[in-house]
């Protein structure tokens, strides 16, 4: 379909809580945790699959009683209101800062944040409305998409996400008539959406909370939405991780730290990751809309950086038009570039993972999707075009989402297979991806880097045929 334009800006808001500070706690089998994580991706080893649920998480995972004592007795001494977190990973010393940690406490202590030292990256769209456009630009239809992306072939036609919850961060509510007027404007059946309490902001906060609802809906029209609407990142781990309610979790929301907290805040984070690992959730992060960069320190957000969650980078689609404009099948796609921005990829400063092939380092985008404004929206009842790699990643959510339902269970993380596909296919496997090796990622003022075949760091492995991906995913 043909309709108007779209333009995308990085927001930075204020942190998510201040005036706190989040104390992590080493567990008490760290080691044999991170084995688990291994394991359960492994199809060989027994623990494939196996998810654990939290209880079962705190019990074998969580610090002991003795620790929790210890460091809360700190934390009193220091004139903290003493919260303790679920999980038995983490205690919050409210309304104050206690200062240094005492040596004898170290060895119970994964490192200390300051909330407030964590900006907000907000990967927002800013949509012009579709009425108002007058070059033409194409826009995707869901079934356009469909016929796009291979969810309209084989296995994947048969499948709809039911049974399925997506969990979308957000920081705002949205209006469930806009989501339903978007469904019957494109035929789609009625959402099973719900949303945790929190405020409607009537800004670009609500425009990415019904952008990520929308069309992760739009691709697994038959999943659970839920709209995770959270002030802190407490709550937001409470909602998604804690809870373990949504199979899938996607978020177009970052945290972009202080440089001496970036130490830190990624241990914490990953203690908050692994456990969604090990309960089998599936996490996908928008990889950022600023290119080679997105964080004032040069690195990138703490969640796209993470090796435990997959980096969904942007592309600009070029489908098969038909004579009035409709896509009807796949043609080509180049690295999603505005000039001022485009798909998020580069290194990290987290260590390689063992998926990963060749350097030192952690490198994303791990797979793309369209970023170009090409997703069709409603917001207020007006209908807006939107992009950025905040809709890639949601979009993608609804791709698992299809999955899960055809594996008949969680899949965790997507990595380590993920990988093993892209590899396979560079050797003659199944065209699973769309590998994209035209364009580039950089920016004013930033180079970046180039699209080439195979894995590279703007589009990652490129996009997905949704159906070769299902007929693959459980295979050798």
């Amino acid at each position: 379909m043909k309709t108007g334009t779209v333009i995308l800006s990085l927001l930075l808001v204020p942190a998510l809580a201040a005036a706190d500070v989040v104390i992590g706690l080493r567990g008490r089998d760290d080691a044999g945790l991170a084995r688990l994580v291994a394991a359960q991706q492994s199809a060989t080893d027994p623990a494939a699959g196996h998810w654990l649920t939290p209880a079962e998480f705190t019990a074998r995972y969580g610090a002991p009683a003795s620790a929790i004592r210890r460091v809360s007795r700190w934390l009193h001494s220091s004139g903290c209101a003493v919260q303790r977190l679920p999980g038995r990973q983490f205690i919050r010393c409210r309304h104050r800062t206690p200062g240094e940690l005492p040596e004898v406490l170290h060895p119970l202590v994964d490192g200390m944040v300051d909330p407030s030292l964590l900006e907000l990256v907000r990967r927002s769209p800013v949509a012009r409305p579709a009425s108002v456009a007058s070059n033409g630009a194409f826009y995707f239809s869901p079934t356009e998409f469909a016929r796009t992306y291979g969810l309209d072939r084989g296995a994947a036609a048969a499948l709809d996400g039911r049974g399925v919850m997506i969990g979308l961060l957000a920081a705002s509510q949205m209006a469930a008539d806009d989501l339903a007027a978007f469904r019957t404007r494109f035929g789609l059946p009625p959402a099973d959406f719900v949303q945790s309490n929190g405020p409607r902001t009537g800004d670009v906060a609500e425009v990415e909370a019904a952008l990520d609802t929308i069309w992760s809906g739009a691709v697994a029209p038959a999943a659970r939405l839920f709209l995770a609407v959270s002030a802190t990142v407490e709550e937001a781990y409470a909602l998604l991780i804690a809870s373990n309610t949504p199979d899938v979790i996607s978020s177009s929301l970052d945290l972009c730290p202080a440089r001496h907290v970036r130490g830190p805040a990624n241990r914490l984070l990953a203690r908050v990751l692994r456990q969604a690992a090990v309960q089998g959730q599936t996490v996908l992060i928008a990889s950022g809309d600023t290119g080679p960069h997105e964080c004032s320190d040069g690195g990138f957000g703490l969640l796209a950086s993470s090796p435990l969650v997959t980096a969904v980078g942007g592309t600009t689609p070029m489908p098969v038009l038909d004579a009035n404009g409709m896509a009807t099948a796949y043609g080509s796609e180049s690295v999603w570039n505005g000039g001022t921005v485009s798909s998020g990829g580069g290194r990290t400063i987290l260590r390689r993972p063992s998926y990963q092939r060749g350097g030192s380092k952690r490198t994303i985008p791990d797979i793309a999707f369209p970023a170009a404004g090409v997703y069709p929206i409603i917001v207020r009842g007006q209908r807006l075009l939107a992009g950025g790699t905040s809709a890639a990643a949601p979009a993608w959510a609804g791709v698992v989402a299809r999955l899960v339902q055809q594996e008949g269970r969680r899949v965790g993380l997507l990595n380590p297979r993920l990988y093993e596909i892209g590899r396979a296919q560079r050797h003659g496997g199944a065209a699973v991806f769309h590998d994209v090796v035209v364009g580039n990622n950089g920016i004013t003022g930033a180079r970046g880097f180039a699209a080439k075949p195979g894995y590279d760091l703007a589009t990652g492995w490129g996009s997905v045929d949704a159906a070769a991906l299902l007929d693959v995913f459980s295979g050798p």
